[in-house]
């Protein structure tokens, strides 16, 4: 056994390396828009959800900018897809809107989304 094996490995294994870091700061960041925010858990929880919603995922742009006094996020679909990420009566929206606040308020922040097209 090599003098740098961890102790539970069989007799002809390499010496161990050091265990890579899966933090954020390691992980290359999304790109979800123009703005300098990407990467953003806001960001990103709003795109994974448009994505799962549409039938054009890759046509969803998701951006934040900041305002006066908290970052409003911005999405936008392809046109055919508005209706999807909308909803009957604005609940669908409304949801997004729900999520999004509990995910800021648990980091400590506040945001609003706007749908644009």
């Amino acid at each position: 056994m090599s003098p740098n094996a961890p102790p539970n490995a069989p007799p002809n294994a390499p010496p161990s390396a050091p265990h890579a870091s899966t933090n954020a700061s390691n992980a290359p960041e999304a790109s979800h828009g123009a703005s300098g925010f990407a990467g953003s858990p806001l960001v990103d929880l709003v795109a994974l959800i448009a994505r799962s919603l549409v039938d054009q995922p890759d046509k969803v742009v998701v951006r934040e900018v900041t305002g006066d006094r908290f970052p409003r996020i911005e999405l936008s679909v392809a046109r055919e897809d508005i209706g999807k990420v909308i909803g009957k009566d604005g609940r669908t929206a409304q949801s997004i809107r729900a999520l999004l606040s509990a995910a800021a308020s648990k980091a400590g922040r506040r945001a609003h989304l706007d749908i644009v097209d």
